[in-house]
């Protein structure tokens, strides 16, 4: 009989390779956990860092944010109104002789600026009279002549009651309002 050679193995079983399904799988949390990392990352710069452009240092920072703070304790604080006596007033003349009678009431900062507007009634009164004095009913009789006025008042009683603030440019309306009078309000408004 021939000789049986006994069977030997030569191949020895592979370690189990992960599959294509498994690699993939791997990658791909790789992946999401790197972006959310870097997504991390990019938050909390922007927390930090973000704030701030080029150019600006730390001190315009801390104004900024502390006028940021004071703008919302205004909010928060009730407005102030003062009530000023009824004006009357020849306009500029266009056609003939007409007047204009106007009852004003101021919204103001804080009671201090109430006290102050006390203080310089007199002033005031003044600078209203003279300003709604040069003004043609033509320009008063729209919507946009009454809101032009409004800010032009309120311009010149903040330049009268802060004269350390700068001048608005004349003919263009300022955005920001600087000065304890934040609005003109006008609760009667005839032109005769």
């Amino acid at each position: 009989m021939a000789k049986e050679q006994p069977e030997t193995e030569t191949s020895e079983s592979p370690a189990p390779q992960p599959s294509r399904k498994k690699k993939l799988l791997i990658i791909g949390i790789a992946a999401l956990l790197i972006l959310a990392l870097a997504g991390g990352a990019t938050a909390l710069y922007f927390k930090f860092f973000g704030n701030t452009e080029p150019g600006q240092d730390e001190e315009e920072v801390a104004a900024a944010q502390e006028e940021k703070k004071k703008k919302e304790e205004k909010k928060k604080t009730p407005p102030v109104f003062a009530k000023l006596d009824t004006f009357t007033v020849n306009l500029a003349q266009e056609t003939g002789d007409q007047y204009l009678q106007v009852a004003i009431t101021l919204e103001l900062e804080d009671s201090l600026a109430d006290a102050a507007l006390k203080e310089n009634m007199p002033k005031i009164r003044d600078s209203i009279i003279r300003l709604l004095g040069n003004k043609k009913a033509s320009e008063l009789t729209t919507t946009e002549g009454k809101d032009e006025l409004a800010w032009e008042l309120r311009d010149a009683l903040n330049l009268l009651l802060e004269p350390d603030q700068p001048a608005p440019v004349r003919g263009k309306r300022r955005q920001e309002i600087i000065g304890p009078v934040l609005a003109v309000l006008f609760t009667d408004f005839i032109i005769q």
